[in-house]
C-alpha cells in the first residue's frame, strides 16, 4: 500500500492468490489493477517522486530492457523498503513487480513519457 498515494489506497482492489514454490512453501501474490487511467497516474506520478535520482538514473540507463514493444514498462521494487514507506529498485528476488502500461500520445516516445511522468530525468 505504500507504493500507492494516501488519498487512493481504500479504493484499490487487491486479488489474493497462493500458490506453491518449488520447494513447496507457500507464496502469497497480491494483485492490484488500476483501471480508471487518471488513478493510475497518479500513482506512477507517485512513484516516481518516491524514487531517488539514482534509482531513476538507472531506469534511464535501462529504459531499451524495461520496455516492451507495446510501451509496458516494468519496474522491480525493494519489497522491505516499500514496507518502511520508501521506494527503490532492486533486482532481487523478494520484489515488488510493477508493469506499467504507457498509452502512446501524439508523437512522442515512451521515453519522453516517462520524463514527463518524472520516472526518468
Amino acid at each position: 500500500m505504500n507504493i500507492v498515494p494516501p488519498e487512493l489506497r481504500n479504493r484499490l482492489n487487491i486479488r489474493k492468490d497462493e500458490v506453491r514454490g518449488h520447494y513447496g512453501n507457500p507464496i502469497k501474490i497480491l494483485r492490484i489493477e488500476i483501471a480508471p487511467e487518471k488513478d493510475a497516474e497518479l500513482i506512477v506520478k507517485y512513484i516516481a517522486q518516491m524514487l531517488s535520482n539514482e534509482s531513476k538514473e538507472t531506469i534511464k540507463a535501462t529504459f531499451p530492457l524495461r520496455v516492451d514493444e507495446n510501451g509496458t514498462l516494468y519496474l522491480r521494487l525493494d519489497k522491505q523498503k516499500a514496507y518502511n514507506g520508501k521506494i527503490a529498485l532492486d533486482e532481487g528476488s523478494d520484489v515488488i513487480k510493477i508493469r506499467i502500461r504507457l498509452k502512446r500520445v501524439k508523437d512522442k516516445s515512451y521515453e519522453e513519457i516517462c520524463r514527463l511522468l518524472g520516472l526518468i530525468p
